[in-house]
């Protein structure tokens, strides 16, 4: 019998599949995509990303998570694929507390994400972004009652920092070719509150194309 340990860990496996429903909800809204079929239900001889295992013993994919993906519930926070939305931007240096929810941005300029240039793959790019560095500020209001989001969606090229209300909740390095879900920190999960709330980014570029952009996925809980 074929090992377990051989096949994907089912937490990647899972948030692979996440991705690549998000890319087909992506082109349904976009693009009208009428249809799509995920072929892969049980592991074969030289391919392993399967709903089950070679044998038809394990379930490898959380079924919660994948049930998620298929119904695509709305964002907590949309990003540049769901639509048109402003940030308060700078590529000036501000002040140590850029990133706190009550930090005066007025002064900042105002933009649509992404930013930066169409050269990277899977980017999308609405504002020019082209220094070594930005800074970003998105407000985003939170209903009573509601579900903390489970996910970051982000494309960062390169090195990031994400806070939520002046608590990291993500930081990267290098760079991805597609929008890529990352884990928020708890401590920053904590922070969230009904009413206002904010997202603050800082991205650094050292060479080639380069892009930001992020939102929030809905809780994976009770869905």
């Amino acid at each position: 019998p074929w090992s377990y340990q051989l096949f994907p860990n089912p937490d990647r496996l899972t948030a692979e599949y996440g991705i690549l429903l998000d890319k087909v909800w992506t082109l349904k809204n976009q693009k009208s995509l009428a249809a799509a079929v995920y072929t892969q239900i049980a592991d074969v001889e030289t391919e392993c990303n399967g709903f089950l295992t070679y044998d038809r013993e394990i379930l490898k994919m959380d079924a919660v998570k994948v049930r998620l993906a298929n119904i695509h519930p709305p964002k907590v926070l949309p990003d540049a694929r769901d639509g048109d939305f402003a940030w308060s931007y700078t590529t000036n240096a501000p002040g140590s507390d850029w990133m706190q929810p009550d930090y005066e941005a007025t002064q900042w300029q105002t933009g649509v994400g992404g930013f930066g240039t169409a050269q990277p793959p899977g980017a999308i790019a609405k504002t020019s972004w082209t220094t070594s560095d930005i800074w970003l500020r998105r407000e985003f209001v939170l209903p009573p009652g509601f579900r903390p989001p489970s996910l970051l969606t982000m494309y960062h090229d390169e090195d990031v920092e994400v806070y939520l209300n002046g608590v990291l909740a993500v930081r990267a390095k290098g760079f991805v070719t597609s929008y890529s879900e990352f884990c928020i920190t708890g401590e920053a999960l904590k922070t969230l509150k009904p009413g206002r709330n904010v997202m603050a980014i800082h991205c650094h570029q050292t060479s080639g194309g380069q892009c930001i952009d992020a939102g929030l996925w809905p809780s994976l809980e009770d869905q």
